[in-house]
């Protein structure tokens, strides 16, 4: 089998989606990374375990970081996920 210029983007597109569902233990990449930033950076922290709920959480960080920061699609963060892990 010749491996086209088309199979390996269509094998590449596949891989990138598998990685953005279900990535490190968290539901998908988008959750992982934007968990990462809210929780890397001393400021950031203190202010996100202070937040009372998901939405919140999820304003906080479209505020502080942004929409597209790190290529992160907030459509597509669990933001409960992230709510239920801050207390773990």
């Amino acid at each position: 089998m010749k491996l086209t210029k088309s199979k390996l983007k269509e094998i590449i597109r596949e891989e990138i989606q598998n990685l953005k569902e279900g990535y490190q233990g968290w539901k998908n990449w988008d959750t992982w990374n934007a968990n990462l930033h809210l929780t890397n950076d001393e400021s950031a922290y203190n202010q996100y375990i202070k937040l009372k709920n998901a939405k919140s959480i999820k304003s906080f960080f479209i505020s502080n970081f942004g929409k597209g920061f790190d290529r992160i699609n907030v459509n597509k963060v669990d933001w409960e996920e992230i709510y239920d892990a801050k207390d773990e």
